[in-house]
């Protein structure tokens, strides 16, 4: 920076010396020394044409020949002075005009300026009402926290992964007719991985992949038997490792996780055969990253944010929930978490500003609620399936919430149910 204003300074010095301005510039019309319509000194007659033709008014010009005696001016001489002292007037009123008139323009272009901006600033304001409304801007002080927020274009990132997800739907029922696996075995296969993920701590994004990336699999194959269920859901946790861990753990580490029921060639043929099934497009939205995004929304704290997760993980137990988006899983899930810490009807949690940032009305969202809170009801007191519970029971992360009072169903099933069937206005 130093060097650079060195630089800069001496340019600048520089310039103030120069025996000769730049071709155009108005210093070369005028000479170094002239300021307009007032010369520090009379300029002589040895300059050129081209300059003379640019002096201003009130110049006395000095020549040898204009200041000879009268009897030895030439008719010659009087004619080229009278040409000189008309073009300099010419010449000065030319300057005058166009210096006002540069000035004008300057000062039009100043006030053009100025109303267009403010005519641009009025109709971005006036769009950005009429977008939002009441709707509060949840991304307005993001851009002075960090440049990771991206509050340019979160919104649109948002929208498209709320396009990806369309194209990593499960049917309901995709199980039906199996004769090798069923809906049981689904659940008890990941109730153990949930207990594989949270041994070895891993992220949330890496658990609800490797949910999506089974149900995937297991609805394109349909020779899939009971003995290859677990080592397909292992190969798909390390699948989703790979991808969403810093440090994932070595192919022997998840063989030993089976009891080295399976080698690690057999779990690399499986990942094979899961990508390649799949054709490579794994990277599903989840609902972890919606989840976020609607509890921003909401301006949830962060117990109902852990009860919302909690809900979530729930809902990947139960075969009845396999057709839920992952928005859906959110939203139906963060409203069920503030109903409850609330205690109050949907349509006074769900908020337009909820409304707004997840595209879920009350009227759309209330069924899905509906069916989650049936579940919850019914795998919150599971006696076997209990790796979710005791995960959000003995983890301090997660504010042990399972043992919270008011989650207990016969604290909230009542008013909950009551409002979301329609027989009760709170």
């Amino acid at each position: 920076m130093q060097s650079h204003k060195q630089d800069i300074d001496c340019g600048a010095t520089q310039g103030l010396f120069r025996s000769r301005n730049a071709l155009g510039d108005l210093g070369n019309q005028l000479g170094p020394s002239t300021v307009l319509g007032q010369p520090s000194k009379p300029l002589k007659m040895a300059q050129t044409d081209s300059e003379m033709n640019f002096l201003p008014t009130g110049i006395t010009l000095q020549s040898s020949s204009l200041a000879a005696p009268q009897e030895k001016v030439t008719q010659r001489d009087v004619i080229q002075q009278v040409t000189v002292r008309e073009s300099t007037i010419n010449a000065s009123q030319f300057v005058v005009h166009t210096k006002g008139y540069l000035e004008g323009a300057a000062s039009q272009s100043s006030k053009s300026e100025t109303f267009l901006n403010q005519e641009i600033s009025q109709v971005t304001q006036s769009f950005s009402r009429q977008r939002l409304g009441a709707i509060a801007d949840i991304d307005a002080h993001d851009e002075k926290v960090s440049d990771f927020l991206v509050t340019e274009y979160v919104n649109e990132i948002m929208d498209y992964l709320g396009q990806r997800e369309l194209a990593f739907l499960v049917p309901t029922n995709y199980l039906e007719g199996r004769k090798g696996i069923n809906s049981r075995m689904r659940g008890v296969l990941l109730d153990w991985l949930v207990d594989v993920h949270f041994q070895y701590n891993f992220s949330a994004e890496t658990l609800y992949l490797c949910q999506k990336l089974l149900d995937l699999y297991l609805m394109l194959d349909q020779k899939v038997t009971r003995t290859d269920l677990q080592l397909i859901g292992v190969s798909c946790l390390y699948v989703a490792a790979k991808f969403e861990e810093v440090f994932t753990p070595s192919m022997k580490d998840f063989a030993s996780l089976c009891d080295n029921t399976f080698s690690t060639e057999q779990i690399k043929r499986t990942e094979y055969k899961i990508v390649n099934g799949l054709k490579f497009d794994i990277l599903a939205p989840l609902p972890c990253t919606f989840l976020r995004r609607y509890s921003k929304a909401a301006k949830s704290d962060m117990k109902q944010h852990t009860v919302a997760k909690y809900f979530m993980e729930l809902a990947l137990l139960d075969y009845d929930l396999v057709d839920l988006k992952a928005s859906e899983s959110a939203a139906a899930s963060l409203a069920l978490a503030m109903m409850i810490s609330k205690r109050g009807s949907l349509r006074h949690v769900w908020t337009p500003t909820l409304e707004y940032y997840s595209k879920y009305t009350v009227e759309a969202l209330k069924p899905v609620v509906l069916r989650l809170a049936n579940v919850i009801m019914r795998v919150h007191d599971e006696p076997k399936l209990q790796a979710v519970k005791n995960k959000y029971s003995k983890s301090k992360p997660n504010q042990r919430i399972a043992r919270a009072h008011e989650l207990s169903v016969v604290n909230w099933k009542d008013f909950v149910l009551a409002d979301l069937e329609g027989t009760k206005i709170f």
